[in-house]
């Protein structure tokens, strides 16, 4: 076995460990080195909250006040939030609570931004990078980056109660509510059956549906008109597609679940690339590189 890969790809990414996590699992279980990545996170967070995309693991210095590191990403910020609780939802390692303070500072700095007036998280440029273009600019009340941080005071919330501390659930709950409320208010357009680009931007969303999907963020109804174009709504790569197919496993829809993951769809939809990802395929191929999993948790 050999684990190779792109030069950053040996560094920690908050917006992959949640897969990686995920699918160490499987190969690793309780010998998965989940929180040696998570600390590097959670020490690679600025005095206001923020949590570096990615990091040095050599580093010994913290971050200053107003660092945005070598990723400005907020999305990247609240993927750490939801990468924590997957890898707590699987394990149910303990050593998760030393987390929990770097988490709920994360939570306060995301909800800085969220607008009053309509419950919405609205992106700034300083820490704009998206998740494929990593350009600054993807500005805006973005629905991909909204439902990052509804799972993640989700899951906040729901630990917080397990944990005895029902005030801390209870505020997490509320913020949750607020921001559900706009999301499916001004981000959910039922007339095309899913979730938009951005709230100025009434496209469906080719990354948010499929997130909304795995993460178990919709109703059936909604699930139901997800699925029923869940080819055009899905991202071309791996990490997007695998959260559809979760999705439309758990809601009920194994046909078109097993589309996506035998590569039974054709490679362009409309003129554009295709969610057709053949992964049963790729692991019996001789061909191919034994690494068929994420490594980065190592």
């Amino acid at each position: 076995f050999v684990s190779d890969g792109a030069k950053r790809d040996r560094l920690p990414w908050s917006g992959d460990v949640d897969w990686a996590f995920d699918c160490g699992w499987y190969a690793f279980g309780k010998k998965l080195q989940a929180m040696n990545t998570l600390k590097l996170f959670a020490f690679h967070q600025t005095p206001e909250g923020f949590v570096y995309g990615t990091c040095y693991p050599e580093n010994q210095e913290k971050p200053a006040s107003g660092d945005y590191g070598y990723y400005q990403s907020d999305m990247f910020a609240a993927w750490f939030i939801v990468s924590v609780f997957t890898y707590y939802r699987l394990s149910g390692d303990a050593a998760v609570e030393e987390l929990m303070p770097a988490v709920g500072r994360c939570l306060d700095y995301l909800w800085q931004y969220v607008d009053e007036k309509d419950g919405l998280f609205d992106q700034r440029y300083e820490t704009s990078k998206g998740l494929w273009d990593h350009f600054l600019g993807d500005t805006g009340k973005n629905t991909y980056t909204n439902l990052l941080l509804l799972e993640s005071l989700n899951n906040m919330a729901e630990y917080a109660r397990e944990h005895g501390k029902p005030a801390y659930a209870e505020k997490c709950e509320s913020r949750a509510e607020r921001l559900r409320e706009g999301i499916f208010r001004y981000l959910y357009d039922e007339e095309q059956g899913g979730f938009i680009k951005r709230k100025d931007w009434r496209e469906l969303c080719d990354m948010a549906n499929p997130f909304a999907m795995g993460k178990h963020l919709v109703n059936a109804f909604q699930a139901a008109q997800i699925a029923e174009k869940a080819e055009q709504l899905t991202h071309a790569y791996g990490k997007i597609t695998v959260l559809m197919i979760r999705g439309l496993y758990d809601y009920g829809y194994p046909q078109q679940a097993e589309k996506l993951l035998c590569g039974k769809l054709p490679l362009y939809i409309d003129g554009n690339y295709s969610c057709n990802v053949d992964w049963l395929s790729a692991v019996g191929n001789p061909d191919l590189p034994e690494t068929v999993y994420e490594c980065m948790h190592n």
